[in-house]
């Protein structure tokens, strides 16, 4: 038979620590591969239930000690590109294919989405955990948000009932960015405006005038 995506990139050494997105087509024996040459799959779920595409098999990865992390795809496929969607879709896309309400806990979506994020960059010295000595990235959530109200458990309300609208501070590096969800080094109207425009020149020039 022929050779797998994955097993060519194992042949010509280019798999050596990859990040691979989705990966929703591997076999046993890629996921063996991608183990053994610490490469990291990136989740986007949001983008497999848009597209059909498939449903990565996220718990035989992370038993053959595969890095997951998660993403969005791009606008084309993950639309408003929204991370907090993608973690709440992760688990639920695992737990129906499973069938098992159990699997993928809470805790394993929050680290996918913060330190094993960072291990795919290498750069889980620095950033994607609070500890001390690294850098200052920080969501701040709004605790008085109706939908995270009651809070017994963070793992769970991050993984299950954030949205967009309940972040209320972003740092980076120790330098606030969102202050009172309202992002500082950019101006809203301006980029909002610009995207207009690129949206009506991207019509035109496929014939649609709208």
């Amino acid at each position: 038979g022929g050779r797998t995506p994955i097993q060519v990139l194992s042949d010509t050494n280019l798999l050596r620590r990859s990040v691979l997105a989705h990966g929703v087509h591997l076999t046993d024996d890629d996921i063996k591969l991608i183990a053994q040459n610490a490469a990291t799959v990136v989740h986007c779920p949001a983008s497999n239930f848009k597209l059909a595409s498939g449903v990565a098999r996220i718990l035989d990865l992370q038993r053959a000690g595969v890095n997951v992390a998660l993403g969005t795809d791009g606008p084309a496929s993950g639309n408003d590109i929204d991370l907090w969607i993608a973690i709440r879709l992760a688990g639920y896309m695992q737990k129906t294919f499973a069938k098992n309400p159990a699997v993928l806990p809470a805790i394993d979506i929050v680290r996918m989405a913060t330190i094993n994020g960072a291990r795919a960059l290498q750069l889980d010295h620095m950033i994607g955990s609070l500890e001390v000595g690294k850098r200052a990235d920080l969501i701040v959530l709004d605790a008085d948000s109706p939908s995270l109200t009651p809070n017994f458990d963070p793992h769970t309300t991050i993984a299950t009932s954030v949205t967009r609208a309940d972040v209320r501070h972003v740092l980076v590096d120790g330098k606030i960015i969102v202050r009172d969800r309202k992002c500082l080094t950019i101006d809203h109207k301006v980029v909002v405006d610009k995207v207009r425009a690129l949206g009506k020149q991207v019509l035109a020039s496929v014939g649609n005038n709208q």
